[in-house]
């Protein structure tokens, strides 16, 4: 195996007969943004029956208060439920096998929650309306679910998420439409669904977008387009029919700070446009046809 190594001062590449990668300093991790309060009812805290929730007072300004039979209940069925210093849960997690609509609806007990991960055959679009419930709500992961795009309709009215994760799932082009509402959406994952470049059309909706990942959709050069004019920092399309043309539209976003192309079809001659991306700190090309000619265009 025949190995060839570039180095400059910014940066080292690698190439191994098919496998190329191409680290440049630090790999980019998108997070969050801070979560925001909004007050709610002042009525005092009281027991309530399981899936509603009272208020109580503090000097920041009025909490809304637990449910603590959902919370019990929740607990018992295998749910992890993450909690503040102040005690209040803000984060749920469960992967449940079997259908689990009645213990989903007692999400809305706990209002306070900033995210919530739910996955796994169990988890269906009936009973997730309780989500448009939760006015706190910033990080979603449906991944590995059996949710449909009629799961969208609920999820577009959750308008203060910035994190939305629906890799593994059925969403489709259909979807796409119903997240146009998600204005402060900085990071999307729809790596193993039905998105196509008519669903691309959609995305170019979303003005905060910084991390969008595809890999293994049915997006090709023409869907890419799309993205022109977003402020993407991160965009994943492994495993895709994207190739020089591709790579020509992403090498316009000039905020792109980490960029992965496995398994895609750009060549040497392709590479000469990547050397626009100044800010660019991460770039994976496994399993494609470039050699050290090509990664000749970045190495200073």
């Amino acid at each position: 195996m025949q190995q060839t190594r570039l180095q400059s001062t910014s940066y080292r590449v690698w190439a191994v007969n098919s496998c190329c990668v191409v680290w440049l300093g630090f790999q980019f991790l998108l997070i969050g943004c801070e979560n925001t309060q909004r007050p709610t009812s002042t009525s005092p805290a009281k027991t309530n029956r399981p899936g509603s929730v009272s208020a109580v007072g503090t000097s920041a300004g009025t909490v809304p208060a637990d449910d603590m039979e959902a919370i019990k209940r929740l607990t018992e069925s295998g749910f992890k439920l993450l909690k503040n210093k102040e005690g209040r849960v803000i984060g749920c997690s469960a992967a449940p096998d079997d259908e689990s609509v009645e213990l989903i609806r007692l999400i809305a007990g706990l209002p306070n929650l900033e995210q919530v991960t739910l996955s796994g055959p169990g988890i269906k679009d009936e009973g997730l309306e309780v989500l448009a419930e939760l006015p706190r709500l910033k990080r979603l992961n449906l991944a590995g679910s059996v949710i449909t795009d009629a799961t969208m309709t609920i999820v577009g009215k959750i308008v203060g998420l910035t994190v939305l994760k629906l890799q593994r799932t059925s969403v489709s082009d259909a979807g796409m439409p119903a997240l146009a509402g998600l204005q402060q959406l900085r990071a999307l994952d729809l790596r193993s669904t039905n998105l196509s470049n008519t669903g691309m059309v959609q995305l170019a909706s979303l003005p905060s977008l910084e991390d969008l990942q595809i890999e293994r959709t049915r997006v090709t050069d023409a869907g890419l387009v799309h993205l022109a004019g977003l402020p993407l920092k991160a965009i994943n399309v492994n495993r895709l029919s994207v190739g020089d043309e591709g790579l020509k539209v992403l090498a316009q976003l000039t905020t792109l700070q980490s960029l992965q192309m496995d398994s895609t079809s750009v060549t040497d001659e392709g590479m000469q446009v990547i050397a626009g991306l100044t800010r660019l700190k991460r770039l994976r090309m496994r399993e494609t046809d470039i050699t050290g000619t090509g990664f000749q265009f970045i190495s200073g």
